[in-house]
């Protein structure tokens, strides 16, 4: 995924004292109370040809990020709490992704482990096959991530006003506000990231690197 890079602006951003944001955790855009949620950190790196060192931040909803107003609009706690989190950097959402990196803001820590059920998340390991349970870490539930059965491997998502997009679907439940969810399955090594909530009835995309 190809991320435009933002020129950096703090300007009416607050220092906050280290805040901790784990994958799946409940986050909103902007300053209303409109919910998704924040799916795994990761890192951006430089655009070719420039040196630098990786971007830390994380991964969303590219529908959330571009409704939040897209690149340099915020993300914050929630819709109460001024504190920004981060801000939208490049977003994708087209042929087989749906997600926007965010850099992190100052004072914010990014957790490898899932809200829900403390557990670590290891790094992307591709495509889960048909017949292979994967679980969602959305923001509506909190407590607990969902499981389901990967039906399609190959689906598309389209409808009025939507981007037609392609991905996988399995059988999982989820609500408004799990967009940008993390979609991992379990193997030998551990949870491994899958992709990224993008719509109802299941349905998921992939990431494509580098983020």
């Amino acid at each position: 995924m190809t991320f435009r890079k933002r020129d950096k602006d703090k300007k009416g951003e607050r220092s906050i004292e280290e805040t901790t944001l784990r994958a799946g955790r409940r986050i909103t855009r902007n300053n209303t109370n409109t919910s998704s949620t924040l799916s795994f950190r990761a890192t951006r790196n430089p655009p070719a040809g420039q040196a630098g060192p990786a971007a830390p931040g994380f991964v969303v909803s590219g529908h959330a990020a571009q409704n939040a107003g897209g690149v340099g609009n915020p993300f914050r706690l929630n819709g109460t709490d001024t504190t920004i989190i981060g801000r939208v950097d490049g977003v994708r959402v087209s042929g087989g992704t749906d997600a926007a990196f965010c850099d992190r803001a100052d004072g914010i820590t990014l957790s490898n482990l899932i809200q829900q059920n403390s557990q670590m998340i290891l790094p992307l390991i591709g495509l889960a096959p048909e017949g292979v349970t994967v679980f969602l870490a959305g923001s509506t539930n909190l407590t607990a991530v969902r499981s389901g059965v990967v039906t399609n491997a190959n689906a598309t998502s389209s409808g009025t006003g939507l981007v037609t997009l392609i991905g996988a679907r399995a059988s999982y439940s989820s609500a408004g506000g799990d967009s940008g969810g993390l979609i991992y399955r379990v193997v030998d090594t551990g949870r491994r990231i899958v992709g990224v909530h993008a719509r109802s009835n299941g349905f998921y995309t992939l990431i494509t690197p580098p983020l």
